[in-house]
C-alpha cells in the first residue's frame, strides 16, 4: 500500500518542482537580465525535457532491482541542487549543474515510476 501512494505524490512533487523553482531559480536567483534568463530557461526546459523522453524511451532496458536507489539519486539531486545555489558563485557553472540536476531528476523519476508500475 506504501508504494501506490508513493508514486503519484512523487510524481506531483517532481513535476511541480522542476516546472516551477527551475524558471524561478533561472530567472530570479541568477539575477541576469530578462532577456537572457528566458532564452537560457528555454534551453534548460529542452534539455530537460529530451532527457525525460530519453529515460522513458530506455527505462525498459534498464535493470533496477531496488526503487529506493532512484529515490535516493532523486533526492541527492535535489540537495546537489540547493548547495550549489549557496556555494557556487559563477553564474553559469550554477546554471549548468541545475539545468543537469534537474535534468538527472526527471529522469531518474521517470525511470522509477515506470520500473513500478502495476
Amino acid at each position: 500500500m506504501g508504494m501506490l501512494s508513493i508514486l503519484p505524490t512523487m510524481g506531483l512533487l517532481l513535476t511541480s518542482l522542476v516546472l516551477i523553482a527551475v524558471p524561478v531559480l533561472v530567472t530570479q536567483r541568477l539575477g541576469l537580465a530578462e532577456d537572457t534568463a528566458n532564452g537560457l530557461y528555454g534551453y534548460a526546459q529542452g534539455i530537460i525535457a529530451t532527457e525525460t523522453i530519453l529515460a522513458g524511451a530506455l527505462s525498459k532496458r534498464l535493470h533496477s532491482e531496488s526503487g529506493s536507489y532512484i529515490m535516493a539519486g532523486c533526492a541527492l539531486c535535489v540537495v546537489l541542487n540547493g548547495v550549489v545555489l549557496h556555494v557556487l558563485q559563477g553564474l553559469m557553472a550554477i546554471y549548468i549543474v541545475l539545468v543537469t540536476g534537474c535534468g538527472l531528476l526527471t529522469m531518474l523519476s521517470t525511470v522509477f515510476q515506470d520500473r513500478n508500475k502495476l
